[in-house]
């Protein structure tokens, strides 16, 4: 009986340094340093102030609410952005931090997070267009950068799936597109939501018009008849008023013509 509870026990204690190895990778910890994060914000600093804005595609983090799934869905559009949109001249200390931060990006899923082939395919509804200021977008890979850096730090297990996390995101193409300007977060309208607003307005809209012409001519036909109502009452009355005066003429004249 004794041995069987010392073989549970060891079972337990390599279950538990297996994962305590794999959650505290010193390998792990290496790839996003404070210097790579003092570089980063000495590059964001750098920026000049503009106006312009730049398009890519990445992943919300509020839209996830969960740190290590917004980790592995952002990696490949990450990626992306560090190899297309930071462009620095070369020899330059500014390019200089964008190698160090490809690099380490480039081993952080390899050495830490491990994402499976299901959750990187099923990760991809959760891209989304973003349009920024360069500032801005630096400051996105900031906050990438520091909140791996941090989970790392803290030891936290990159080993659960997040496929059913990633079924909380829509559709990419039906997403409003994220940018610092307010009036362009407006969500985009598909070709087929367009023709069936038209299909729908279109009718409605004879529809009042007609009732609304409809309305008019009717008041306008109804206010003529009135006035040719007035007008028939008026000239009846005339009528009226002329016919004794006429028949009091003709008695006197021939009242006149009898005593002559």
């Amino acid at each position: 009986m004794n041995m069987f509870f010392h073989i549970i026990f060891i079972l337990f204690l390599l279950v538990n340094c297996n994962s305590w190895a794999a959650k505290l990778s010193p390998h792990c910890k290496r790839l996003v340093t404070k210097d790579h994060l003092k570089n980063l914000s000495d590059l964001i600093d750098t920026q000049m102030k503009s106006s312009c804005q730049i398009s890519f595609n990445y992943v919300k983090e509020s839209d996830l609410n969960h740190p290590v799934c917004f980790l592995k869905a952002a990696y490949r559009p990450l990626g992306d952005l560090l190899r297309n949109e930071m462009k620095f001249k070369e020899n330059t200390e500014n390019s200089r931090i964008q190698e160090m931060l490809f690099e380490s990006h480039a081993n952080l899923d390899e050495e830490c997070f491990k994402t499976k082939a299901d959750e990187s395919q099923s990760s991809a509804r959760c891209i989304k267009k973003f349009s920024l200021s360069a500032e801005e977008m630096l400051e996105l890979v900031h906050r990438y950068f520091s909140l791996a850096a941090e989970l790392i730090f803290n030891g936290k297990d990159f080993s659960q799936d997040c496929s059913i996390i990633f079924q909380r995101c829509t559709d990419s193409q039906n997403e409003a597109t994220f940018s610092s300007d307010k009036s362009s977060q407006k969500p985009e309208l598909r070709d087929g939501q367009r023709m069936a607003l038209i299909y729908v307005l279109v009718p409605s809209v004879l529809g009042i018009l007609l009732a609304v012409g409809g309305l008019l001519f009717y008041l306008h036909k109804s206010r003529m008849l009135a006035r040719r109502r007035q007008e028939r009452m008026g000239s009846d009355m005339e009528e009226q008023e002329g016919s004794p005066l006429r028949g009091g003429e003709d008695h006197l004249e021939l009242q006149m013509q009898g005593e002559l």
